[in-house]
């Protein structure tokens, strides 16, 4: 009955409400389901929302007017305990004369009116109004409680909200407080850093002391060179001195020049006369060798007058009669010789025709038939005589006194040597940028010839032992200088080393302290994955920084991933995908290792997938430019007959090919690239396929035909000829043509080679 009753009223209750209901009073009486259609009221949990609001706040009471049992109270102890309608039926049943009646009202029950049958008890009846007076009073009591329920959720929604920004605050003065615990790293750093940087100051302070010492040292050998120097201007000012007086000796030595241009003039008119005196000489060999002959034809007349003593004659002649006697052959050899014959160059007839006194510019204009009639063969030879060598030693040995002389008298002379003129040059304070262009014509134009060469005078030797001697103390500066700053050098590396050796113990203390400070992180441990106690990477510190920026998995040592955990004892790192597959369980192991096969497989199956296509492709790729299938055999591989350029100079059509760079500005470029020969067919079209195949298949990068194709390639036909030509950047210019057998041979830069570009690689 209880489980049916509460059933009706809320459609099923807990065991906690069924022991509510058997300890909390029941109220309402007859009147106990006044509002059973309201689900909010039967959801409602009235014990649970009076502990919580008791922990929140306690609820104000209602004061209870009087302790005595309300009639209601007096009426349940007269109801059964199991259903409390069955002793209030049997009332009813016994005094009321039909059921009691309950309105709805807006969809919900109001309070019930009943009536009563015997309305004239007062006392029931004002009974029953106090019962009705109690149902109320318990409906504004619920509302009441309603009201508190939804006010402590408020309360409670509330305090989590606060609960939630309290955590945020939390968090962000968790985030803070790292934040600054980096800035105070940052700072420490920083002040490391500018410790360092005045060590650095005081040793670079210290540095520039000995730096000022060692300039103020030097400005001291400056000054003594500078001393030096005033000495050598003072040497210059008597060089100065003493070059006036060599021009004035140089003077001196014009006239004996001219003296000496005098004995040359009259060197040469003794010359003219042994010339003279030579023509008659030859004279008279000429009228000798006319007595000779005369007398030679007397000789013979006489003989055929006396046969008889022309026998012993005969016999005395030579074998051949036409043959001339050696006396006369070298009497004829030495006319020849001192004579002008038509088989002498025309270097030795202008030579000749210089020594006879003819204008040398006018000899200079003429040719070797004008110079023969000029002096006719036969004629005595000038350059060949005797007295012509003696002229030659005289004007050899007049040349080499004149050079000995300008050379003893200290001047410039045009025998000088390109670099006896600069060393002058440089000597009288010319620029040696403007040496380096100069020429020795243009030397000789600036130093005047026949000027004092200051380089000749004693005191040009002085100021060269002057240099030598300054430029000796300078090295031996220079040495002491290197050695100081060689002792230096070592003391500043020597220190560099201590410092170096300080701030590895330095590090290694504040390391050690850093390790001792992370003693208590390491709470972790993983015997699986390390024997030791473990830290996290990103709460350590290595040298300052985090660790997790300068550390590498000990497992993988894969430089990108960084790790998880740490041993700073053992110095042991490990990343998250090691530290996972170190945790696995061995049914997670294998399931692992059954996706790792898996996923190999799945890739080695792509990949010979790939391979497959990619075989495919290229297997396409060579029928489609295989050549057989493009060309016939012999523009492949031509005949022996059409790759000879000897037999193929006039008829048909011949293929040529280049490779060279263009004028582009960077490369060496010494002209257009030779045209080397090809082969040479019989028609236009056998010559145009041959440079078809020529031109992409057989190119000299040994690149594919479709990649030739791809370039901006340069085709032209004239005449039925076709021509191609390609230049890919930064590379050399490829071009076949095709051209008549018979204009090969005259094309520019066309040669009788032939390529090998189409041998096989």
């Amino acid at each position: 009955e209880t489980v049916e009753s509460s059933s009706r009223a809320g459609g099923g209750t807990s065991i906690s409400e069924r022991k509510l209901e058997s300890t909390t009073p029941r109220t309402g009486g007859l009147g106990e389901e006044f509002d059973g259609n309201d689900d909010e009221f039967s959801r409602f949990d009235l014990h649970a929302a009076v502990s919580s609001a008791k922990k929140q706040q306690p609820l104000p009471l209602p004061p209870r007017q009087n302790t005595t049992p309300s009639p209601y109270q007096k009426c349940k102890q007269k109801m059964s305990p199991s259903n409390p309608y069955k002793a209030q039926h049997s009332t009813i049943a016994s005094g009321l004369t039909k059921p009691p009646h309950y309105p709805i009202h807006d969809g919900k029950l109001k309070s019930p009116i009943i009536h009563s049958a015997n309305a004239s008890t007062q006392e029931e009846q004002r009974k029953l109004n106090e019962m009705r007076k109690e149902v109320e009073d318990l409906k504004l009591e619920k509302k009441r409680i309603h009201k508190e329920v939804v006010k402590v959720k408020q309360q409670n929604n509330e305090s989590e909200i606060e609960n939630e920004r309290l955590k945020k605050e939390f968090k962000s003065s968790k985030q803070e407080k790292e934040k600054l615990d980096g800035k105070t790293r940052a700072l420490r750093e920083e002040y490391d850093k500018v410790k360092n940087d005045l060590r650095e100051a005081k040793q670079q302070k210290e540095k520039l002391d000995a730096d000022a010492r060692i300039a103020h040292e030097k400005k001291e050998q400056i000054e003594k060179e500078s001393q030096i120097i005033r000495e050598g201007n003072v040497c210059m000012e008597k060089l100065k001195a003493q070059t006036r007086a060599l021009r004035e000796e140089h003077e001196k030595v014009k006239s004996d020049l001219r003296i000496a241009e005098q004995q040359r003039h009259k060197s040469e008119k003794n010359a003219r006369i042994a010339r003279e005196e030579k023509e008659r000489y030859e004279k008279d060999a000429e009228a000798a060798e006319e007595s000779l002959d005369l007398r030679r034809a007397e000789i013979d007349s006489l003989t055929k007058q006396n046969p008889a003593k022309r026998k012993p004659a005969e016999k005395s002649k030579p074998k051949n009669p036409s043959e001339p006697s050696k006396k006369k052959r070298k009497a004829r050899k030495q006319a020849k010789s001192d004579t002008i014959v038509k088989s002498m160059k025309v270097g030795n007839l202008k030579e000749e025709a210089a020594v006879q006194g003819i204008d040398v510019q006018e000899v200079l204009r003429m040719t070797k038939t004008e110079l023969l009639n000029l002096m006719p063969a036969g004629s005595t030879c000038i350059t060949k005589t005797d007295a012509w060598g003696e002229v030659l030693c005289i004007r050899e040995n007049f040349e080499s006194e004149r050079r000995e002389a300008e050379k003893k008298s200290g001047t410039i002379i045009n025998s000088m040597t390109v670099g006896d003129l600069k060393e002058e040059a440089i000597a009288r304070g010319v620029e040696v940028k403007e040496l380096a262009r100069m020429t020795k014509a243009e030397l000789l134009n600036s130093m005047v010839v026949g000027s004092t060469c200051i380089t000749n005078t004693d005191v040009w030797g002085d100021v060269l032992r002057i240099r030598e001697n300054i430029a000796s103390k300078r090295r031996e500066v220079e040495k002491q200088e290197n050695k100081r700053l060689h002792e230096l050098q070592l003391k500043q590396e020597k220190e560099e080393r201590e410092r170096q050796e300080k701030l590895k113990d330095l590090r290694e203390k504040e390391r050690a302290e850093e390790k001792t400070s992370h003693v208590a992180k390491h709470t972790y441990h993983f015997p699986a994955v390390h024997s030791c106690k473990l830290a996290k990477t990103a709460d350590l510190l290595f040298h300052g920084e985090p660790r997790c920026y300068n550390s590498h998995c000990s497992e993988c040592r894969l430089g990108f991933r960084n790790a998880l955990y740490t041993c700073e004892k053992c110095d042991f790192d490990i990343c998250e995908g090691c530290f996972k597959e170190k945790t696995m369980t061995p049914a997670e192991k294998e399931a692992e290792a059954k996706r790792e096969a898996a996923r190999k497989r799945e890739m080695l199956e792509e990949a010979a997938t790939r391979r497959r296509l990619q075989e495919e492709r290229e297997e396409e790729r060579r029928k489609q430019w295989d050549p057989k299938s493009h060309f016939k055999p012999k523009i492949i591989d031509p005949p022996d007959k059409n790759i000879d350029l000897d037999a193929n100079k006039t008829k048909g059509f011949t293929v040529w090919c280049s490779d060279g760079y263009g004028y582009d500005g960077f490369h060496s470029y010494e002209g257009a690239p030779g045209k080397e020969f090809d082969a040479t067919y019989r028609t236009k079209e056998e010559a145009n396929e041959r440079a078809r195949y020529l031109f992409h298949w057989k190119n000299p990068w040994g690149h594919r035909p479709d990649m030739i194709m791809e370039e901006e390639v340069d085709k032209s036909m004239k005449d039925g000829l076709v021509t191609y030509c390609v230049s890919p950047p930064d590379s050399t210019t490829w071009t076949v043509a095709v051209v008549p057998a018979s204009a090969y041979s005259y094309m520019e830069n066309a040669t009788q080679r032939r390529h090998g570009c189409d041998i096989d690689r």
